[in-house]
């Protein structure tokens, strides 16, 4: 077999054209939010499967409001079902304007097990200071994109 080492072989994702809106609701969870999936068989528990999620969103605000608002994300990556990384990222701003990010999650998975492995991004909690009556939300912008690339080791 010719040397395969750190080579790509596998390669999976998704795009999400379909605008995802969540209400925020600051003093209650929200149920957390699938935004993209991946499926990868790994034969090799020593190849490494590089997970990558670019997330545009947006918190529209009332050209009225005049108090700030801050809004963070927690964004977290499943494995099988199970968490294996979370990260969070926040918007700021005033009124007149949209609140924009575009967030790029990038994630290394090198302690998975071998066979099918099914890897999903949610968006898992929204908090942050705003005023209680406004009605936010959570906006997926455009295109939501999570791959996941299995990676060949880098075995002698």
């Amino acid at each position: 077999m010719p040397n395969r080492k750190g080579l790509l072989t596998e390669f999976d994702g998704t795009i999400t054209p379909t605008p995802i809106t969540i209400p925020i609701q600051l003093e209650d969870p929200i149920t957390p939010t699938t935004l993209g999936t991946a499926k990868l068989f790994i034969d090799d528990a020593t190849d490494r499967v590089l997970l990558h999620a670019t997330i545009p969103w947006s918190i529209p605000i009332a050209d009225n409001l005049s108090e700030a608002i801050e809004i963070g994300a927690k964004f977290e990556i499943l494995r099988n079902g199970h968490s294996i990384y979370k990260a969070g990222d926040s918007v700021a701003g005033r009124s007149n304007c949209s609140l924009k990010r575009i967030t790029s999650i990038t994630y290394l998975d090198i302690n998975h097990p071998t066979g099918l492995l099914e890897y999903e991004i949610q968006v898992t909690d929204l908090c942050g200071i705003a005023p209680s009556e406004e009605n936010l939300t959570f906006d997926t912008d455009s295109f939501v994109i999570f791959t996941a690339a299995e990676i060949e080791a880098n075995n002698p």
